[in-house]
């Protein structure tokens, strides 16, 4: 079956096209995520198709159309990586905004269902059979919708919950740190080798020698010496890189939390302190990534805190011009403890597997469920 099939039964949704740019800017960008503490405005460079070309060169964007005017939107990236160690195509399900409509509504939800069953089948999609996506927990309307399966036949199942970390500063006077030795620069064929192995183990693991090529040629901002590899007496403990996507997306807060503000103004313009100002309402941030972190199989959460740690030392280091050092923290890799010597802002999110007409398991949504080593970068969300 092909896409064009499919939209013939929906004639209110249509495939993007970079001649809808512009109207799906002004769309998307209209659009906002209000989490329980700070209202977070997802915004795109003037090229919206940018982000998802960092995410894979096979991508759709789909949007409903009401009377001339967009209503809602979704985009989906594929890209090979491993399911149960065997390389298939997977694809993410992001952009996803429906505004208050009963008509649009209703279109989408029968329509993410005929979707997602023809999936299998479609060359468009490379025949996806496995979607997944990132949720907020905070986010009442995409939980409520999503999660809590009020789209009839379709399955969101938790995977792994995990915390954004956003480190905003840290202490003067920092605890004794073990001598890890970090190196930056191109990965050689055994770092390589280090990555493919621990990425074909987990589920949507990257098919990592075609990535790696890939994140430089289409990353902007990016190049060989934003990788880090951490070596302690000459063996191999982690591999990982940092980016600034800001050429891609940027985030904004309409408000500021008045904690942030109160600490913000306090130690910012004390001795010794390492405290980022706190942001004006409506400006970019500038957000350096902790890209997902590889580590040596069977090491402690004890040694992986301290090698996150000092990988957090070097970027406040290195990057001073930044707001913030974010990571995603997912739950399987058991680090508990970030914060001392570190100021943090977290936020509770969950990565979510997309099944339809499948019975999934009842989950403790507070506290989340782990199912094992995953792969998630959260700066392409």
């Amino acid at each position: 079956m092909k896409l064009d099939m499919l939209l013939q039964a929906y004639p209110n949704v249509k495939l993007a096209t970079r001649e809808d740019n512009s109207r799906i800017l002004e769309y998307f960008n209209q659009s906002q995520l209000n989490n329980a503490k700070d209202a977070v405005i997802y915004k795109r460079s003037d090229d919206f198709f940018s982000l998802l070309r960092a995410r894979s060169e096979n991508y759709l964007v789909l949007f409903i159309e009401l009377k001339g005017k967009i209503k809602g939107m979704a985009s989906m990236s594929y890209h090979q990586a491993y399911v149960d160690q065997k390389l298939t195509t997977v694809g993410y399900l992001g952009d996803l905004r429906i505004s208050l409509d009963k008509k649009a509504i209703v279109i989408w939800r029968k329509f993410y269902q005929d979707f997602l069953k023809n999936s299998p089948n479609m060359k468009e999609t490379q025949n996806c059979q496995h979607y997944y996506s990132a949720l907020m927990n905070s986010n009442a309307r995409s939980n409520n919708t999503l999660v809590e399966g009020k789209v009839e036949k379709v399955q969101y199942q938790l995977e792994n919950a995990f915390t954004m970390v956003n480190v905003i500063g840290r202490y003067p006077y920092l605890p004794r740190q073990k001598e890890f030795h970090l190196k930056t620069g191109a990965l050689s064929s055994t770092e390589m080798n280090f990555v493919e192995e621990i990425e074909g183990k987990r589920k949507f693991g990257l098919d990592w020698k075609n990535e790696y090529s890939y994140r430089l040629k289409h990353w902007q901002n990016f190049d060989e010496s934003n990788f880090i590899k951490v070596y302690f007496e000459g063996e191999l403990l982690a591999v990982t890189s940092f980016w600034d996507p800001s050429a891609h997306k940027t985030i904004q807060l309409n408000r500021i939390s008045s904690s942030i503000k109160y600490v913000s103004s306090l130690l910012s313009h004390l001795p010794l302190f390492h405290f980022k100002k706190a942001p004006k309402p409506y400006s970019n941030l500038n957000i350096i990534y902790l890209n997902q972190i590889n580590f040596k199989e069977n090491l402690s959460s004890k040694e992986k805190e301290k090698i996150l740690k000092n990988l957090f030392l070097y970027l406040l280091e290195h990057c001073k011009g930044s707001d913030s050092i974010s990571y995603c923290n997912l739950d399987f890799e058991n680090i508990e403890n970030i914060g001392y010597p570190f100021f943090t802002e977290k936020l509770e999110m969950g990565i979510y597997s997309i099944k339809l007409n499948q019975e999934v398991d009842k989950l403790d949504k507070k506290k989340g469920q782990v199912n094992g080593p995953l792969s998630f970068d959260m700066q392409l969300v």
